[in-house]
């Protein structure tokens, strides 16, 4: 078989229904794979956040969150930026944070927060 054939054969493939549901769920399944990786990676930059605080100047929790945003947008593969814009990682960012405050919180290590 040729290249031509095999490409005729694969996109013969994808225009059948079969061929694109298959397509629509790799797509999916790849964007929930780099989700996780997205929150992996807001997960440590918090942390280095918290550590380098003094040094990067970020006093305030809002400061801390920006920089989290900045610094880790960059490391977005750049055919996601086309799904996932800034606000979108900005909320990935914040379900990371919230998942570590959860995780916290089973764990006993933050006191209950008093209103």
């Amino acid at each position: 078989m040729s290249a031509s054939e095999i490409l005729a054969a694969v996109l013969q493939f994808i225009s059948s229904w079969w061929g694109l549901l298959f397509v629509v769920i790799a797509l999916v399944l790849m964007f929930i794979f780099q989700r996780q990786q997205l929150k992996r990676l807001a997960i440590r930059l918090i942390f280095l956040a918290e550590e380098r605080a003094r040094q990067y100047a970020l006093k305030t929790g809002k400061e801390k969150f920006s920089w989290v945003v900045e610094h880790g947008y960059q490391y977005v593969p750049v055919w996601l930026k086309l799904f996932i814009t800034k606000a979108a990682f900005a909320a990935i960012v914040q379900a990371a944070f919230d998942s570590i405050v959860d995780w916290a919180e089973r764990q006993e290590l933050r006191p209950p927060q008093v209103e």
